[in-house]
């Protein structure tokens, strides 16, 4: 079983294109579910509904906000196979991010990185300014040496997956760097894929960047005392 995670949140104006795809995508694949973590206040629920019929989708839906790391945690929990996670906007290709599942051959977790040889990116300026600072932060402060650990398309064996669902504790979008550190801790190997990716614009982060920076730096620091 291989299983897709998606957190959502007030996703309306992207998911239908997003569930479209991965519909036509899994239409001839077996051993597939997604599972969709919703904290939508919007009609995000009434879509995702819409797509039962052509997707196997598990639906888990949350009245309060559980950030992101706290629904990729109940998305771990419920998931019955290895697991891929993605961004409902699909900055990165079906395909492209359906290829993450073929590196657990080798590694217990390959992540999609958007820095390293072989990948390409479409971003603003300001949003590349900003992660090129966190990423030398976390190597600076937590000595993970890795190009990209913000991207959110990310695969995890069964095992690993089901590790982080029971230790992590982040409920924000440190919570990636934190699930990188319980691997270190554990010994887990993990593998940088290049990816595609391209900026889609209209998601929660954008409406106060710089604020969810300053959130995240500060997160950074309690992580350091922790590991």
């Amino acid at each position: 079983m291989k299983s897709i995670i998606i957190p959502s949140y007030n996703e309306e104006k992207r998911i239908g294109k997003t569930l479209e795809k991965l519909a036509l995508a899994l239409k001839n694949k077996k051993g597939f579910e997604v599972v969709i973590v919703d904290e939508s206040t919007d009609s995000t629920p009434e879509i995702i509904a819409s797509f039962k019929k052509k997707l196997p989708i598990k639906y888990i839906h949350y009245s309060y906000k559980l950030g992101k790391g706290g629904a990729l945690r109940k998305g771990f929990a419920a998931a019955k196979g290895d697991c891929l996670i993605m961004d409902a906007d699909l900055s990165v290709s079906i395909d492209e991010s359906l290829t993450l599942f073929d590196y657990l051959k080798q590694f217990d977790v390959a992540i999609g990185s958007r820095y390293i040889r072989g990948a390409s990116k479409e971003l603003p300026f300001s949003r590349w300014f900003a992660s090129r600072n966190f990423n030398f932060l976390v190597k600076s402060l937590l000595g993970l040496n890795y190009s990209d650990t913000q991207c959110g398309y990310k695969a995890f064996t069964r095992k690993v997956a089901k590790m982080i669902a029971k230790e992590s504790i982040e409920n924000g979008f440190v919570w990636d760097v934190e699930c990188l550190l319980l691997c270190k801790k554990h010994g887990f190997s993990v593998k940088e894929v290049p990816v595609n990716w391209k900026h889609i614009s209209g998601g929660v982060p954008d409406a106060n960047y710089f604020k969810t920076g300053r959130k995240m730096f500060s997160e950074l620091i309690s992580l350091r005392k922790r590991f």
